[in-house]
């Protein structure tokens, strides 16, 4: 089931997101596994599919994924990093080749919290894609996808972002606090 990028045109844009909302998120995220990651660089969306690992509320057991909406993103970075005799090496790619290189972590668990963390040092100084939006908005808080295939490849996609959603494979908006849609 493919999950598509944005809710429907008639849907109200979100206000900014709270610091609890942003940190129940976050739980829901502890232990999932990524699917798949877009950036609508023109509309300011990124949207990270993962494989809930406790799915609860009205996430379905049987097809555990979601969808995280992170909008209006004003920062976003992104790593792949190849194992070459035990070291990390950068690879870089094109924007276009997100949801590809993203898709090849295919079922990794995330690693470390979603929610407040910088890239690290390990990114390294080159990184595939990096960008920043020319505006006010889209940086009150921060999100890092990490994943790694151990001994072979590390991915990581970073964003900074205003108001983060949780949407099911029907593009239902989940409340964050117990996955009930709203």
């Amino acid at each position: 089931m493919n999950f598509p990028m944005f809710p429907s045109e008639d849907a109200v844009p979100s206000p900014p997101s709270t610091s609890d909302v942003v940190a129940a998120v976050g739980r829901h995220l502890q232990g999932s596994r990524l699917v798949g990651v877009e950036l609508d660089t023109k509309f300011r969306v990124a949207a990270v599919t993962v494989e809930l690992a406790s799915p609860i509320g009205d996430v379905d057991p049987a097809d555990p994924r979601v969808q995280v909406l992170l909008h209006p993103v004003g920062r976003t970075a992104a790593s792949l990093r190849v194992d070459v005799e035990g070291r990390w090496a950068p690879r870089t790619f094109a924007l276009e080749q997100l949801p590809d290189v993203a898709a090849a972590f295919d079922g990794e668990e995330l690693h470390g919290p979603v929610f407040g963390r910088e890239p690290g040092a390990d990114w390294g100084a080159v990184r595939a894609l990096d960008g920043r939006a020319q505006v006010a908005d889209g940086h009150l808080h921060r999100a890092i996808f990490e994943a790694e295939v151990p001994g072979d490849r590390a991915f990581g996609f970073f964003a900074t972002f205003d108001t983060v959603e949780i949407r099911d494979e029907a593009q239902r908006q989940l409340d964050p606090h117990g996955l009930r849609a709203v």
